[in-house]
């Protein structure tokens, strides 16, 4: 029987500088380092990618299109991966006590990420289930690119043509580059990492506390942050589980979904603004219809059976002190039905859930443990 040919995402996560940093290190130190950041990625890719082997100080990974129903999860996957790179990378740095050379010269490394769309036929090599194809060649070859010299970036995601227009995501800080290669060019797009890392770091939050909510109600779901956030903010898969629910993007000023990404729902004519936007952490947004304003703060937080969700609500309308609580208690209840909408969600995402090859329940399991964590930021 022929191998079968699929077509999806391929990914490779990188640490930059990294041979140099072994070159000029102890061994024993510099090795521990590599393990802690390599399991980090694993960790964070786990949930939407499969895992396909660890290439040194690189993570080669890929994901059917099948899977990715809104391209936008890549890209948030991606940024979200490299902040956790970088706070692990301050903690390993601050907590390091030891005056060896690999210990204090941690802040050298970088990260970065090149994903391709393309075939590939999954095969089994020395025991390990991968792709491979002239796909899986072309993001290989991407890695070794001029980038650092023209841009002098060393981290930064990297997204091939054909990854961008699947994806259907063209974010206003991408950078537009042709990558030389021996068959010709390639165009891509490329994002300076490190500064929407600071960027990150520097964007007012926009967070509403349990204490300061009119209403604050929770549901626990049996699948991880990533997928879960997937559900919660894919227009398209929202009106699955919360019905009469039909989103159009009315506005979306930074080419990608973010804090003034504005909605409009042509069912109840209610408008959905973003004021805060930290995927697979947390969102804020106002539902705004007439003078009826409410604020809405979405937290996830990884449990072991999954992930808790936390929404905090509060009336921002006329005489909020006076009718806050009822109002929103209202609309809670009755207008946006949370209890039987989350039970619809909950079901979903647990079937998204599911693990499809041995290994990924493992990996689950690792993600789970690695976000009990502490980070700073």
């Amino acid at each position: 029987m022929k191998d079968r040919i699929e077509r999806g995402f391929i990914v490779l996560a990188d640490i930059s500088g990294f041979t140099s940093f072994m070159e000029r290190t102890e061994i024993a130190h510099s090795a521990t380092i590599l393990q802690g950041l390599i399991n980090l990625i694993i960790q964070r890719f786990s949930p939407v990618l499969h895992i396909a082997e660890v290439e040194g100080d690189a993570v080669f990974a890929y994901v059917p299109e099948s899977r990715i129903t809104r391209g936008e999860l890549l890209l948030e996957l991606i940024e979200a991966t490299y902040a956790d790179y970088r706070d692990r990378q301050q903690t390993m740095q601050h907590n390091a006590g030891c005056p060896c050379r690999a210990c204090q010269a941690i802040h050298t490394l970088d990260l970065k990420f090149v994903t391709h769309h393309g075939e590939y036929i999954l095969q089994d090599i020395a025991g390990k289930r991968k792709p491979v194809g002239a796909s899986v060649n072309l993001v290989h070859r991407l890695l070794k690119n001029n980038i650092n010299a023209v841009t002098g970036w060393r981290g930064y995601a990297l997204f091939s043509q054909p990854s961008l227009e699947n994806m259907r995501v063209h974010p206003d800080v991408m950078r537009y580059l042709d990558i030389p290669y021996e068959f010709g060019v390639v165009p891509t797009g490329i994002i300076d990492l490190n500064a929407r890392y600071n960027k990150l770091l520097q964007d007012r939050r926009v967070f509403l506390s349990r204490e300061e909510a009119d209403l604050s109600t929770s549901y626990t779901f049996n699948a991880l942050p990533p997928v879960v956030w997937d559900w919660l903010t894919d227009p398209r898969k929202r009106k699955h589980w919360v019905p009469h629910s039909n989103l159009s993007v009315e506005q979306q000023p930074l080419g990608r979904t973010g804090p003034s990404t504005r909605y409009h729902c042509s069912t109840s004519d209610v408008i959905e603004e973003i004021v805060d936007w930290r995927p697979f952490k947390y969102y804020t947004v106002y539902l705004i219809k007439g003078r009826f304003k409410i604020m809405i703060t979405s937290e996830l937080e990884p449990v072991e059976s999954g992930t808790h969700i936390r929404w905090n609500m509060k009336w921002c309308g006329p005489l909020s002190r006076m009718i806050g609580r009822p109002v929103t208690r209202f609309f809670a209840n009755k207008k946006f039905q949370l209890k039987e909408n989350f039970e619809r969600l909950a079901q979903l995402a647990a079937d998204v859930e599911k693990p499809e090859r041995p290994g990924d329940a493992a990996a689950a399991s690792a993600y789970r443990s690695s976000q009990s964590e502490k980070m700073p930021g």
